[in-house]
This record gives structure tokens, sequence and C-alpha cells, in this order.
């Protein structure tokens, strides 16, 4: 992946999430939050601490695509989504495609 797709894949993905979260939390989830009106989050002072949910947000989805671009995937779809979904079952497969001479394409990096 090019440095240009990569950033592009980070912020569409880092949209995407943001506009799951407000139709999920603000209107899917509206009534069972509605107990709460006004306790959920912080006001007032405290209600600069709110940035720290898209940035904890984007920090998740930067990880991702780090995952993403450095996994081989090789074989079936279930396979790919163990691969990227724990790196657990799959850590030498992972481990080899990164820290290896050749990238997920089989290419050699020093060229």
């Amino acid at each position: 992946m090019t440095r240009t797709r990569i950033a592009l894949t980070t912020f569409v993905a880092f949209f995407v999430s943001q506009v799951m979260a407000v139709l999920i939390h603000g209107f899917v989830l509206a009534a069972a939050y509605e107990p709460f009106d006004g306790t959920l989050l912080r006001s007032g002072a405290d209600a600069w601490q709110f940035i720290f949910l898209p940035v904890a947000h984007l920090a998740f989805i930067c990880g991702l695509v780090w995952v993403y671009t450095h996994a081989q995937l090789t074989g079936s779809r279930a396979r790919q989504g163990l691969t990227l979904g724990s790196l657990g079952g799959s850590w030498d497969r992972f481990r080899y495609g990164c820290c290896g001479t050749r990238n997920s394409h089989g290419q050699d990096r020093s060229s």
C-alpha cells in the first residue's frame, strides 16, 4: 500500500467509526441512555476531556491499518479474518511477514 492509500484508508475508517458511533449511541441506544441523561459525559470545566474519545478511536484505527499492511493475508477468508482479528494463533505468519526480508507480496524489501 502506498502512503496515500494508507492515509485515505485511515481517514475513511475513522469517518465510518464516528458515523456509526453517532447512529448507534445517538439513535439506536437513545432510549436506553435516557435514564442517565446528563450524567454519562462530563460537562462544564471537565468537558475538554471528551476529545480523548475520538483520539482513542483514531489510535485504534491506526493500529488496525498497520496490522493490515503488515500481515500476510493468504488462504481462505476465514483464515484471513483470524489473522487480522487475533494475531495470537497466526503470530509466526505475521512476524515473518512484517520482519522478514520479503513483504506480504513476496517481493524483496531491499529493492
